[in-house]
């Protein structure tokens, strides 16, 4: 044990501190990536519905807003198509 010390003294490069630092950072690095690039693919979302025209839309002055009553199915349409394709299966 004592000859390797001294070899190892002997033959130590002055900065080979850094790169002893180094190589458990490369090795993490190199494993976090292959992880990452072995996941699988997420599934696509659907394209998106179109958004409805709402010509009757008002903004009340409490704040809110005024639809007539063919706009409120339109816009409740949208809503549930939204819903059915955007919600996440469990």
């Amino acid at each position: 044990m004592t000859n390797a010390r001294a070899i190892y003294r002997t033959t130590r490069r002055p900065g080979s501190r850094i790169t002893s630092m180094a190589r458990p950072l490369l090795l993490a690095a190199l494993l976090s990536l292959s992880g990452c690039l072995t996941l699988p693919t997420c599934p696509a979302l659907p394209p998106m519905p179109p958004k409805p025209m709402l010509p009757s839309l008002l903004e009340s002055s409490r704040g809110g807003i005024d639809l007539d009553r063919a706009d409120t199915e339109r816009l409740g349409r949208y809503i549930m198509e939204l819903e059915r394709g955007y919600t996440v299966a469990r």
